[in-house]
């Protein structure tokens, strides 16, 4: 039976949603970032730069979460029997990925982390309220035991 697809062999797509609280986490962590930069006893000038960049960063992540909540942008991560990774992105175009980092957090909570073919990262958070159990499990499975 050497060859056989089983359901921890056949290919894995997850049609990607970001977690609904992963928006509003972002904007309380950048807040408090940048109300522990005013109160730092550092010079004036260096304080507005710092809680300029915070601030600006925050709000490209920000419309990068509502860009994925509100417009619905379709993207897709596949797996396939051959252990290769891809974005699929409005069911059209194909990314070639490599998995730089997992980590397990718990038996529903899974991150993942990829490279993509030029400077680009990507980082999906999987969840139980996000992703069918079942695929989590799968994913867990071979990615531990490849």
């Amino acid at each position: 039976m050497e060859g056989a697809e089983t359901g921890f062999t056949r290919p894995i797509v997850i049609k990607y949603q970001p977690p609904s609280w992963s928006g509003p986490l972002n904007v309380l962590i950048h807040l408090l970032a940048i109300c522990a930069n005013a109160i730092v006893d550092i010079p004036l000038i260096v304080k507005f730069i710092i809680i300029f960049i915070k601030f600006v960063w925050g709000m490209l992540i920000i419309k990068e979460w509502l860009k994925q909540h509100i417009n619905g942008s379709d993207r897709s991560i596949r797996l396939d029997m051959e252990g290769n990774w891809s974005l699929v992105v409005e069911g059209k175009k194909e990314i070639k990925l490599e998995l730089t980092s997992i980590g397990f957090y718990a038996l529903t909570l899974l991150a993942l982390r990829f490279k993509g073919p030029g400077p680009e990262k990507y980082s999906f958070i999987l969840t139980s309220k996000n992703t069918d159990s079942d695929i989590l499990r799968r994913l867990r499975v071979r990615v531990l035991y490849p």
